[in-house]
């Protein structure tokens, strides 16, 4: 689904956890999604692990990830928490990195858009980023 994430220098590196944390059925009162067949999941809550190890769990729509949920990178324990459309971080979310900098904000097609970045040392810098956040291949 989604390639290695990186943000301006800092460092992605190993797991992080937040997968087990991701919200339940219950949190968002929708079914259990059924099967394995991820592209028929509709109006439901599940979880799906993809070929490259990344994990995804939360709300699905039209066989996406549409709605709350958490993605997981394996190759570097970056994590995504907020909203998502259509298989993509788009709304209010936040990323965290394994070395425990932050991104807190607004997203729209997988780019930070605007929020606050919180680094390794605690210095925050806010608004909307002169460099932008994005999702891609490195």
């Amino acid at each position: 689904m989604k390639a290695n994430i990186c943000m301006l220098s800092i460092i992605c590196s190993s797991t992080f956890s937040v997968y087990a944390s991701a919200q339940t059925p219950s949190d968002r009162k929708l079914p259990a999604c059924q099967g394995n067949n991820t592209s028929i999941w509709n109006m439901c809550f599940g979880a799906r692990t993809y070929p490259n190890g990344d994990k995804y769990a939360g709300e699905w729509k039209l066989g996406k990830a549409d709605g709350q949920g958490t993605y997981i990178l394996k190759s570097s324990g970056t994590a995504y928490v907020g909203e998502f459309v259509a298989d993509s971080f788009s709304g209010h979310g936040t990323m965290t990195w394994s070395t425990g900098a932050k991104f807190v904000g607004n997203w729209n097609n997988d780019e930070g858009v605007n929020g606050t970045v919180t680094f390794m040392d605690g210095s925050t810098l806010s608004g909307t980023p002169r460099v932008r956040i994005v999702v891609a291949p490195i």
